[in-house]
């Protein structure tokens, strides 16, 4: 599953083998198998659609420079995560529009990508805000960097 460099549009047949081996009810399941045992000590990480899942702070806890993406700002203890803190470092913004270039080690969203651009945040309709939210990922990462989405 890991991926280094920038997506490109024919590079989607491996996101999509990738999903149809890999249904969405398994997603979080999935990406803990596939992190258990990963240092996150010093690694710089970004977590795409983060209030509503432990995994951003999950990888603060174990050492991670975390960062967590999301339309929707952190308010402390409404995140349903059993959390009442918020251990990274919160960003209110569409994904599709990050500027990141080669800083993070480490990318992850769970059941994120598929949703974006459909207006449920109230952010504006965009039927091509899943390849652009995957670009910005990808460009988001070092060289060599680790990806897994689900």
């Amino acid at each position: 599953m890991g991926s280094q460099g920038n997506l490109e549009i024919g590079e989607l047949s491996e996101v999509r083998a990738f999903l149809e081996q890999n249904p969405l009810d398994n997603d979080v399941k999935g990406i803990v198998k596939e992190l258990c045992g990963y240092d996150f000590r010093g690694k710089k990480v970004l977590v795409v659609g983060c209030l509503e899942e432990p995994m951003a702070n999950a990888m603060a806890q174990m050492g991670g420079e975390v960062v967590g993406y999301d339309l929707r700002g952190y308010e402390k203890g409404d995140i349903g995560n059993g959390y009442e803190e918020c251990f990274y470092k919160h960003v209110v913004g569409d994904a599709k529009n990050m500027e990141y270039d080669g800083v993070f080690d480490l990318a992850v969203s769970i059941s994120v990508i598929e949703h974006s651009g459909l207006g449920y945040y109230g952010e504006e309709h965009d039927g091509d805000a899943d390849i652009k939210v995957c670009s910005a990922i990808m460009k988001a990462l070092k060289p060599g960097g680790y990806r897994d989405w689900e």
